[in-house]
């Protein structure tokens, strides 16, 4: 069987059908119920309502880089993971940013047995600190500190999060 040839908006041997721009297949090109979902002229999803889409879950973000542009400022999300901070005085997460001293800044979020979160900006001193040009992002609390305690001694979830910024 012979292709058909394509001459400028002529096609040789064979039969051109029309059909509307507004459906792929006879489906509807939207971001309606149903349709199908294409790139704008410029390459992006259209505007869509964050609510409508599905299986998508928030801990695949964990460890995600959210920016690729080297001249920009990047974000790491990391899981502090179990942690008996009563029994334990400290815990080594490792941060993957190469070399180290790309790190800006380290801020940690720690949850209680309850599940309610402490906020913490300033690694250096006080509670925690960071071994800087290592690997690994080292949290120790202070032997007689505030987590010293049996409000943060269970390891059946998710200690916290280490947010960090670098580029």
């Amino acid at each position: 069987m012979t292709q058909p040839l394509i001459h400028g908006n002529q096609i040789d041997g064979s039969t051109l059908t029309l059909v509307d721009a507004a459906t792929l297949g006879g489906q509807p090109i939207g971001v309606t119920a149903n349709d199908i979902l294409a790139l704008n002229g410029s390459s992006q999803i259209p505007a869509v309502d964050g609510s409508l889409l599905t299986g998508i879950d928030g801990t695949q973000l964990t460890g995600v880089v959210l920016s690729t542009d080297a001249s920009q400022p990047k974000v790491k999300i990391l899981d502090i993971g179990d942690w008996d901070m009563d029994a334990t005085l400290s815990v080594n997460i490792t941060h993957g940013v190469s070399p180290a001293s790309n790190i800006r800044s380290v801020s940690v979020s720690v949850r209680s047995d309850t599940g309610l979160a402490v906020h913490y900006d300033l690694l250096e001193g006080g509670e925690w600190f960071w071994a800087e040009g290592n690997a690994y992002i080292t949290l120790q609390r202070d032997a007689a500190g505030i987590f010293d305690n049996n409000s943060y001694d269970e390891t059946s979830y998710n200690r916290g999060f280490v947010t960090i910024h670098y580029v």
